[in-house]
């Protein structure tokens, strides 16, 4: 029975996030070319009028977010990496400066920002971060000492 309660607190830390986070869903904008500044993300809750919907001017589901006059706040989805994603978490951080440890994670936006992680340890992760797609996290009923 503890196995099996372990397997499925696992199985609930895998599970997707839910769809009605914005930034989750799956889409792509379509710039001619990427912004530094500010971020985007894909919002499906976009609709025109709406602060920084139609961002790339080909898809109204596409959205700036995180500064200037978009003042939406960025999920971590506006972090966008190039090839394999990272094995660290990330988040969206406003107050990223260059040189401040863990920020510019994706090479793109000063504000992307590793967390939580070996060399970030310092960093705390806030509620809302990407997990690495690197695989499971280990769960115990009972805290695990090494003797």
């Amino acid at each position: 029975a503890m196995l099996a309660a372990s397997l499925v607190a696992v199985a609930l830390s895998l599970a997707p996030a839910s769809a009605a986070d914005p930034g989750l869903e799956k889409g792509t904008c379509a710039f001619d070319n990427e912004p530094v500044f500010p971020g985007y993300y894909w919002d499906p809750s976009c609709k025109l009028g709406k602060t920084g919907c139609n961002a790339d001017n080909v898809s109204v589901h596409c959205r700036f977010c995180g500064g200037g006059v978009y003042d939406v706040p960025c999920p971590p989805s506006a972090c966008h990496f190039h090839g394999s994603p990272p094995s660290a978490p990330y988040y969206w951080d406003e107050d990223c400066k260059l040189g401040m440890l863990g920020c510019w994670a994706d090479g793109i936006h000063g504000q992307c920002r590793f967390c939580g992680m070996w060399p970030y340890t310092s960093i705390p992760c806030p509620e809302k971060f990407a997990r690495p797609p690197a695989g499971p996290a280990c769960t115990f009923a009972e805290e695990v000492t090494t003797p």
